[in-house]
Formats: C-alpha cells, sequence, structure tokens
C-alpha cells in the first residue's frame, strides 16, 4: 500500500474515534486501538513510549523506522493532525510500561466501529 493509502486510514481511524474532539491527551487512546486495525489493514507497527518537548506521549512505529502519530496536532506546533515520516526533532524515546496491543473484545468492538465510521463517511461523499 502506498503512503497515501496509509494516511487515508490513519486519518480516517482518528476521525472516526475522535469526531470533532480535540487529541489533547489522547495518543494513547487513538494508537492502541488504531495499532489493531492496521494490523487488519496490512500493517505491523509498535507502540513507543517518549516525550515530545518533555510531554508524555506515545506514537506507533513502522518497520521502516518512519512513525505514525496520530494526535501530534495536540502539541500546536504546526504539524497537521497526522504525522508520518521520521522521527521529528523534541521526540524522545523513553521506554516506560506499555499497554502493548489491544486485544480481545474491545479491540474488536472497536475496529468494527471505526470501520462503520469510514463506511457512512464514505456513503455521504457519495
Amino acid at each position: 500500500m502506498s503512503d497515501a493509502s496509509l494516511a487515508d486510514i490513519v486519518i480516517g481511524f482518528r476521525n472516526g474515534l475522535l469526531g470533532k474532539r480535540r487529541s489533547t491527551d489522547m495518543c494513547r487512546v487513538v494508537c492502541l486501538p488504531l495499532q489493531s486495525y492496521l494490523r487488519v489493514e496490512g500493517y505491523e507497527t509498535t507502540v513507543v513510549d517518549g516525550t515530545v518537548e518533555g510531554w508524555d506521549h506515545c506514537w506507533l512505529s513502522l518497520a521502516d523506522g518512519r512513525i505514525i502519530d496520530p494526535t501530534v496536532d495536540q502539541f500546536g506546533n504546526g504539524m497537521p493532525k497526522v504525522y508520518i515520516g521520521t522521527l521529528p526533532a523534541g521526540y524522545k524515546e523513553e521506554p516506560r510500561k506499555s499497554a502493548g496491543v489491544l486485544k480481545g473484545p474491545l479491540a474488536t468492538v472497536l475496529v468494527a466501529r471505526v470501520k462503520a465510521l469510514r463506511h457512512e463517511q464514505a456513503e455521504r461523499r457519495r
């Protein structure tokens, strides 16, 4: 899949999960189910804990070393809502206890809900 396809998936997921809510303090809320959803879509990622300019944060790491940060806009640094690329300046990996991959019934429900929301959005665009 292309980078554009990946970006579309991540943006659709974020929009489906957050709606019009702000992304502040929502990094783990978005990253954990997004990781499970991306696995369904064929992308393997790892949850990375760290800091951005001293603030606790998490993001996803792709096998090729790029990151996916679906809540980067919370830092007000002029970045888009979703960032896919190399690790930006100011990001620092810091190992901590991570909840890991969201699994089980909750993951199934969240993935199903996001798929339904994406379908609804696509239908409205037609």
